[in-house]
């Protein structure tokens, strides 16, 4: 039987559900429950051929290939979790541990126990709940599969991994990617053929994935909690079936309609205003807007808002559970050479490094970041093109995700970012940094990394010193390959005086976060004082003579403060490094005074790298402004 390829199976299907509906639906309930209990036993998509995910799925596959037994799946009693809010969803079940390995003493029974809780795999959960969905749906047996990065069987991949190189890693890294991405091609397929049986079966599969989404809420936390979210795998995999779905009007945000935002009888509360899943807006007290949902076709703008959602939980919220990650092999690999151990050779380090490789085999998959970054830049037009009435009510975490994600992708799979258009993220940036949204956008935070976004990715490698990012990211293939911050017309009006806002904004960010937004935003500054297409735009600065004073004030204030930061540690930082360089001398510091120092030192070269880059730059600042005799005569107002 080959599906939709095969006559003989499309007139089986007929005939036995013209002699009796209730004997199809009965064997296909048994095809399901056959398939659900096989993909029980499945862990990843490099399971054996006995319990292959890719086998199952085929099958499912080649079932669903006839609309009526799609239609069938899709009705079938627990396709999806318990309503919210009835006796059921409340219902916990509890898992019985595995039992300890036969003959084991008193005290490995009790160690055995306790590693078992410590892993949250054997611990109760709600009916309605991220580990029910996985385990009870037959769409989440299917959706949890994939290449989990604390799985034995994926980080014994990379065993040894210090001592690779980089091309066996590669090599590695690049199979197990073929492995995912044929997975991930069938269930996109099966979901496919599920949504296009027609209303019946469309309806529950997008009630599945609106469930799958006001379960995992919990996903953004740093260290989910187990016993309520799915697992990240899952999660992604969501994210990359929707935005295959969005294919078909990616380059066209005219299609998407913002008022599923505030239509909950359509968002199924996926961006919720109240209660403790509460979704932050763009806008403060954006109050409920009375602007209809009178969209022509709204499957596409349910499809766009769903995956927005689903990148929020899973690939934008896994871009900083990696970042934690890496910081820990970063550390690790400190600690060991502090005591002059041999870092490629320990255990530990090599397992936590197993750990960082094996999670960016989906994380930094080439086609999940190329599409997350389209999608990115369709919700950047579909912002820039907003009306004023309904952008306040937009979520605030749609701005935010392109900000993160970009910042991300730029550090980590750069080459990634070439050939992919990013000119509407820029457009939205330019938007809402501009004068006329600063009222709109309130949070301080968000306002920086918007600055972020554009020293590192839109201002051009020699300008910033990031060599690793090619030129062909900043520039404009519709200008004549000109950099953005140059060739865009609204950048051109608006972003010096933007600028220069944002430089105080960002004094509410925190002590040490505003030195990091300040460098990018006088590096900015600088690029577009050399631009001549941004002069006008400068000289507009000082009809404003109050805005501009409280600037000046403010870099005057700021530059004193980091030259006395400076001063008074790099005495303190010089005493020490001679201390250390005595060993007579180290050597008969106490211990704990040695660490007491030791960190304190840390700390103070730390503040020192921090200001000392802000402070030269703010110096540049203020000499290239002066330069203009205009801007000259305020700086030396009285």
């Amino acid at each position: 039987v080959a599906g939709k390829n095969s006559s003989f199976f499309g007139a089986l299907c007929d005939e036995l559900i013209n002699q009796d509906l209730g004997a199809f639906e009965t064997v296909v309930a048994d095809i399901l429950k056959e398939i659900k209990e096989e993909l029980l036993q499945c862990e990843t998509v490099l399971d054996s051929s006995g319990s292959n995910g890719l086998v199952h799925i085929s099958a499912l596959n080649a079932l669903c290939s006839y609309k009526k037994a799609a239609i069938v799946v899709a009705k079938t009693p627990g396709f999806l979790l318990p309503e919210e809010g009835t006796p059921k969803a409340a219902e916990k079940i509890s898992i019985q541990p595995p039992s300890p390995p036969p003959g084991a003493s008193q005290q490995q029974q009790q160690i055995f126990r306790m590693m078992a809780a410590m892993s949250g795999r054997n611990s109760s959960y709600l009916r309605r709940s991220g580990p029910a969905l996985e385990k009870e749906t037959l769409l989440g047996l299917i959706f949890r599969l994939g290449v989990p990065m604390d799985n034995k069987s994926v980080t014994e991949q990379f065993q040894g991994i210090a001592k690779r190189s980089r091309n066996n890693i590669k090599n590695t890294t690049d199979g197990l990617r073929r492995q995912l991405r044929v997975y991930q091609d069938s269930v996109h397929i099966f979901l496919k053929s599920l949504i296009t049986a027609g209303e019946n079966a469309r309806t529950p599969v997008l009630q599945w994935i609106t469930d799958a989404l006001l379960v995992n809420v919990g996903a953004t936390a740093l260290r989910p909690d187990k016993t309520k979210v799915s697992n990240p795998q899952t999660l992604q995999n969501i994210a990359v079936v929707l935005l295959k779905l969005c294919e078909r009007f990616m380059d066209d945000p005219s299609r998407i309609h913002p008022g599923f935002v505030w239509s909950e009888e359509d968002n199924g509360g996926i961006f919720a205003t109240s209660g403790d899943d509460v979704v932050s807006r763009l806008g403060e007290n954006a109050e409920s807007c009375t602007e209809p949902y009178d969209a022509r076709n709204k499957f596409i703008p349910q499809c766009f808002f769903l995956c927005a959602r689903a990148l929020h939980l899973s690939v934008v919220a896994g871009a900083s559970q990696h970042t934690n990650i890496l910081r820990q092999v970063n550390h690790t690999a400190w600690n060991l050479r502090q005591r002059n151990l041999d870092v490629a050779n320990d255990n530990n380090f090599n397992y936590i490094l197993s750990i960082q490789f094996a999670n960016e085999v989906s994380m930094l998959a080439p086609e999940l970041v190329i599409d997350s970054l389209r999608f990115f830049n369709l919700t950047a037009a579909f912002l820039t093109q907003t009306n004023d009435k309904a952008l306040p009510h937009m979520p605030e975490h749609l701005v935010s995700d392109i900000c993160e994600y970009l910042a991300f992708v730029s550090k980590h799979a750069e080459k990634q970012m070439e050939g992919v258009d990013l000119g509407n993220i820029f457009k939205v940036v330019v938007k809402l940094l501009s004068p006329q949204y600063a009222s709109l956008v309130r949070n301080y935070n968000l306002r920086a990394k918007l600055g972020d976004v554009l020293h590192d990715v839109y201002l051009p490698p020699d300008s910033n010193g990031r060599s690793s990012l090619s030129s062909q990211i900043c520039c404009d293939p519709r200008s004549g390959g000109q950099p953005y911050l140059i060739s865009d017309a609204d950048a051109q009006e608006s972003l010096a005086p933007s600028l220069l806002l944002l430089y105080g904004e960002v004094e509410h960010t925190g002590y040490y976060e505003k030195m990091g937004h300040r460098a990018n935003i006088a590096s900015l500054l600088q690029f577009l004082w050399a631009s001549k297409e941004h002069r006008n735009a400068f000289r507009r600065i000082t009809q404003n003579k109050t805005s501009f004073i409280t600037f000046a004030n403010g870099i005057m204030n700021e530059m004193n403060s980091l030259i006395v930061t400076v001063m008074e540690k790099l005495p303190e930082i010089r005493r020490v490094q001679l201390q250390m360089a005595n060993p007579t001398e180290w050597g008969a510091v106490p211990e704990e005074e040695r660490e007491t120092i030791s960190s304190r030192h840390e700390e103070n070269e730390q503040e020192v790298k921090r200001a000392l880059p802000l402070c030269n730059k703010t110096l540049k600042m203020l000499g290239f402004l002066s330069t203009d005799s205009d801007i000259r005569s305020l700086f030396l107002l009285d």
